[in-house]
């Protein structure tokens, strides 16, 4: 035995176990187990429908000496199976994969129970040394617990509390996995656990020791995900493991002569039952990151196809290193087809340091456009696993004179998501230090600026110091001061209390105490103080409230009080009021905190005349779906309207909450936009027109003119008058200007932030583009639009008590296509022409699996549901001298997939994917519109709607499939034409114009099924004749009428023709003396 692995070996044994050796494990004895677990995952309630893999054999644990132990599987006896429900078989691979299993034997160090130490001897690969910690995770225990005991215990699992419990002759093991520490998140969308949640991935075990030699032992994990509906299936992951005793002999001693270490290798490697993560380096390669791009640019934008295309190209972007994207950016970068560029929309959802680092050197380079580098710098928010060398590679974007606003914020937001996943501080990382000492250059040493611009990108750095969040602590004195100032501009200070919204609750907030207590103060500041105090609630805040609202005056008293101070009473009075009544779980906490007499008088507010907060939860019948709407409306003493606004939307799912969307107006001065939108003569447009009329200088009265008191300057003094007024004029209408604020936050982040005053930059751009499509229309061009986004992707990785490694994944994403095309002809405004079509078509497209992957293989469920949508506008519009319209809506499709829905299970094995959906006939149902609305229009509207069969679990409580078409059921029908003209020949001397005619069509030529409905009407009187033509599907009229002039009076005639068979004709004369009349009926047949 080699003399250094004996030394290290005791070494290790003493410093875990001390110098005695277990008295209930005899040296030079084989215990033999048989051991088993299967990891399998299904539907709720359909568990012979799942998929899974399983490990199965025999293994022997030799006790070497005191405390030490030999673990090795035994080759003959050890399978590697598939399960496929209720069906199992064994691997091809299973040989050798038992073989790399039982090479090598594992030593250990077992005291009282527990597994304190792995002593490796050879390199072996992970997942090997993984199997046998599951093995060793069984083994653990605690023989003799007497009384029910919680300890954090160390397995394959991860540290986790662990509660022991002894129930007769048995002892039960049981774990809340959510609080293990080996589980790999990796999310684009940031949310925070809801309390009260039920435990969704748990471990219960049971084992039974003889002797202090465990004689049996199995465990249960149960992993759940869902459901998503209330009546619809959770995904659960089962694994079931087991542990059984079958004889104990003495140790061979060909084994106990095994040297406790390679006398080659000569070194231990001392490990810990802790999952060791495999490393699977990624195969992609810039020929196939190409040739996913090109099967990409052949497939259809919004087809499912291109979905699952466009989720492997970013996969595989992944796995490229910097050099490997820049060459696949230089060389293969292309256009498709219809100009649209898959790497553009893929490199976002990348995530991965080279691909943030090619898209830092794409925007310093300007190789973007304005739209492009947008969406990049937006989804810098949305990084799954950001690192400081990302931060640092994106520093260059705001060194530059013309930074991007949002470059701030979404660089701010991607410091915060990796401070939160960092367990210790992150300010001393290099990236995020330089990017604070950025922000802490442009904050300055006071509130001082000389133009407007200035205090907007002021603004800009609060902002992106608020989303930092975490990074900002070392900031915080420079915001106490600037929140304090006040000679600071009212927004500065606002923007300043807001950037505390993210600081951790152990940095220094007293300014903001001291800005809510003091009356001096204004409302608005006093407000968001407040707001931001009861971020971080405790006995002292609450004393703080106590005092100040029990000073505050009541809504009654503030007629003969300030109005500033009701104002900041009566919101604090609804924002505790509705904190007390409020149904969301993540206020649950606060609201039980709330002492019951932290409000010694009531306030009566009225909705538009004082500041107030609303809290409003909604709840689906089963609790699975929720969400929570919570506004706030702030009123300033200075104006009727409400100075700022706040609408802050949370939604609720898979026992998770995500802060969908925040949006924020702030308003000022818009007292005059909103006296000219509701009547001149208000009050406050005649009370501007005082003030304007004030500060008009008076003009000179009568009587001798005044001359200058120094004669040898003269006008000297009126003109530093005329100075100094207009300077003060144009102070005040500074002042009186309207300012205007809106901001956005996404997920928590602040992505946008826009002085209204500076939207005309974003529709002058708007406009270009818009014009620029013009253009291309007007030369017949076909002009696409295509876009391509991930919205989602969730990744949840842990570790199984089968050692295999388990995965939950999620990927949402969306594309829109708009294909526009057609010419144009405008001559002038009433004689023009355009021909064209419009076909937008949208996807949106969910995808899910959850099961175990590794060098074993990979087996569990997948859930792909998307829908579809599509339209088609195809047709023009002629107008001729402002007389004539024409237009037409061509048909040429025999049918049109309005909506197409459909949700898909698949069972994933090692050969591949097996849908679920054809193993049960699903109940389908088909309804069509009526035939005689089909034969009025020519189409027929149909619904497909297929639903699980009865007695089948499902994912969603929706259809599984659904389709909205419609169909052509007349096949001659090409367009529809609706046409519209009139003449006139103005009079000279009467209102009547002498001549007029007027034609309205509407109908489909040619088509099989007549559908034609019209009007003519003319009449000339000069002429003396009139006529009409009526025109139906059913029924034709013709009336032509006419009087002549005659020398002995006059003759009128009047014919009617119906369906152009019928022909009805009346002729009457008038003489000057006599009158006679013939009524003459003829019938025409065809």
């Amino acid at each position: 035995m080699g003399l250094l692995g004996l030394v290290l070996l005791w070494v290790l044994t003493a410093a875990t176990s001390g110098s005695s050796a277990d008295p209930h494990l005899p040296l030079g004895t084989r215990y033999t187990y048989h051991f088993s677990t299967n990891t399998s995952t299904s539907l709720q309630g359909a568990r012979e429908e799942g998929s899974g893999l399983g490990l199965q054999g025999l293994v022997t644990l030799d006790v070497l000496g005191p405390c030490q132990m030999a673990l090795r599987p035994q080759l003959q006896h050890f399978q590697v199976t598939s399960i496929l429900g209720s069906k199992v078989e064994v691997l091809k691979e299973s040989e050798s994969l038992s073989a790399a299993l039982g090479r090598v034997p594992l030593r250990f160090v077992l005291q009282a129970g527990r597994v304190s130490r792995l002593c490796p001897g050879h390199p072996e690969p992970r997942w090997t040394l993984n199997v046998k910690r599951a093995v060793l995770s069984l083994l653990q225990g605690r023989p003799g617990t007497r009384s029910p005991q919680t300890v954090e215990e160390e397995d394959i699992l991860g540290r986790c509390p662990t509660m022991y419990q002894q129930r007769g002759t048995r002892l039960h093991k049981t774990k809340d996995l959510a609080q293990c520490s080996l589980r790999r998140v990796r999310a684009s969308l940031r949310s925070q656990a809801l309390p009260a949640a039920e435990e969704a991935f748990r471990l219960t075990c049971v084992q039974s020791f003889q002797a202090g030699v465990l004689g049996e032992a199995s465990c249960m994990e149960l992993d759940t995900v869902g459901p998503l509906s209330g009546e619809a299936s959770a995904v659960q992951m089962w694994t079931l493991s087991s542990l059984t005793l079958l004889y104990e002999v003495p140790q061979d001693p060909a084994v106990a002569a095994l040297p406790i270490s390679d006398p080659d290798d000569g070194d231990l490697t001392p490990s810990s039952l802790l999952y060791e993560w495999e490393e699977t380096p990624s195969q992609a390669t810039v020929a196939m990151v190409a040739a996913s791009v090109r099967k990409l640019c052949l497939a259809q934008t919004t087809s499912f196809e291109a979905a699952e295309l466009f989720l492997t190209l970013v996969s595989e972007l992944r796995g490229l290193s910097a050099d490997e994207l820049m060459e696949l950016w230089e060389h293969s970068f292309f256009e498709c087809r219809d100009n649209w560029q898959p790497l553009v929309d893929a490199l976002p959802s990348c995530g991965t340091k080279p691909c943030v680092s090619l898209m830092a050197e794409l925007i310093v380079s300007g190789e973007l456009e304005a739209d492009e580098t947008e969406a990049w710098l937006w989804s810098l928010a949305f990084v799954p696993q950001p690192t400081d060398a990302m931060v640092h590679a994106l520093l260059p974007l705001l060194q530059t004179p013309e930074a991007s606003p949002s470059a701030f914020l979404g660089i701010s937001a991607l410091v915060h998501n990796l401070c939160v996943s960092l367990d210790g501080p992150c300010g001393q990382l290099p990236g995020v230090g330089s990017l604070m000492r950025i922000l802490e250059d442009a904050l300055g040493a006071n509130c001082t600026f000389q133009e407007s611009s200035d205090a907007d990108q002021l603004q800009l750095v609060l902002k992106a110091i608020g989303n930092a969040g975490l990074a900002a602590v070392a900031l915080t004195p420079k915001l106490s001061t600037y929140a304090s100032l006040r000679s600071c501009p009212t927004e500065i200070r606002l923007g300043a209390i807001q950037a505390f919204r993210r600081v951790p609750c152990s940095a220094n907030r007293s300014v903001l105490s001291s800005l809510y207590q003091s009356p001096k103060e204004d409302a608005e500041i006093r407000i968001n103080a407040y707001l931001a105090l009861m971020r971080c609630p405790d006995e002292e805040v609450f004393a703080q409230v106590r005092r100040t609202q029990a000073g505050e005056p009541s809504t009654q008293e503030s007629l003969r009080g300030s109005p500033s101070r009701t104002a900041l009473g009566s919101f604090v009075w609804s924002h505790l009021l509705q904190l007390l009544e409020t149904g969301d779980p993540l206020k649950r906490a606060l609201r039980e905190a709330i002492p019951e007499d932290i409000v010694s008088q009531e306030f009566h507010p009225e909705t538009w005349k004082h500041s107030s907060y609303s809290d409003v939860t909604f709840r689906s019948a089963s609790g699975s779906l929720g969400a929570n709407l919570e506004g706030t409306l702030l009123f300033s003493p200075a104006s009727f309207l409400p100075r700022s606004a706040t609408a802050n939307l949370t939604v609720h799912a898979l026992g998770r909450a995500f802060n969908l969307l925040e949006l924020g107006l702030r308003l000022e001065n818009a007292e005059e936009i909103a006296g000219r939108l509701f009547g001149p003569k208000s009050f406050w447009g005649q009370e501007e027109e005082r003030q304007a009329q004030a500060e008009k200088p008076p003009e000179p009265g009568p009587g001798p003119t005044p001359q200058p008191a120094n004669p040898a300057c003269p006008g000297e003094r009126s003109t530093k008058m005329r100075d100094l007024q207009r300077k003060v004029a144009q102070r005040h209408r500074e002042r009186r200007a309207l300012q205007c604020k809106l901001s956005m936050k996404v997920f928590g982040h602040e992505l946008s932030f826009v002085n209204c005053g500076a939207m005309g930059s974003h529709v002058t751009r708007r406009s270009l583009n818009l014009a620029e499509l013009a253009v291309k229309l007007l030369k017949g061009q076909e002009v696409q639009v295509n876009r391509r986004l991930n919205l989602a992707m969730e990744e949840l990785t842990f570790p199984t008590m089968s050692g295999l490694l388990a995965r939950l994944t999620l990927n949402a994403s969306a594309a829109i296509n708009i294909q526009v095309g057609g010419t144009a002809n405008f001559q002038q405004r009433s004689d023009f022409s355009v021909n064209g079509y419009v076909k937008p078509s949208a996807l949106l497209q969910i995808s899910a699996q959850m099961g175990t992957v590794g060098t074993l293989g990979q087996a569990g469920l997948r859930w792909v549901t998307g829908v579809r949508g599509t339209a088609s506008l195809d047709g023009g519009i002629q107008i001729k001298k402002g007389q004539d319209l024409r237009v037409h809506l061509n048909t040429p499709e025999e049918a049109v997939e309005l909506l197409r829905f459909s949700s898909q299970l698949f069972l994933i094995t090692g050969d591949g994917m097996r849908s679920l959906s054809h193993a049960h006939i699903p109940s389908e149902a088909q309804s069509c519109t009526d035939k005689e609305a089909s034969r009025t229009w020519g189409w027929q509207l149909c619904t497909e709607v297929s639903w699980p069969p009865a007695g089948q679990p499902y994912l969603l409580s929706v259809p599984v499939f659904a389709a909205v078409m419609l169909k052509k059921q007349d096949r001659g029908l090409q367009h529809y034409l609706l046409e519209a003209a009139y003449t006139l020949h103005p009079p000279k001397d009467c209102w009547l114009p002498q001549e007029a005619s007027a034609h309205v069509f509407m109908g489909t030529p040619r088509s099989e099924v007549p559908r034609d409905v019209g009007v003519d009407v003319s009449y000339s009187w000069p002429q003396r004749k009139f006529r009409l033509k009526l025109l139906h599907p059913k029924k034709k009229i013709e009336l032509d009428g006419k009087i002549d002039t005659l020398q002995s009076g006059c003759m009128g005639h009047l014919e009617l023709i119906l369906d152009d068979r019928d022909v009805y004709y009346i002729k009457k004369s008038r003489k000057k003396n006599k009158m006679s009349s013939n009524l003459t009926t003829i019938d025409v047949i065809n």
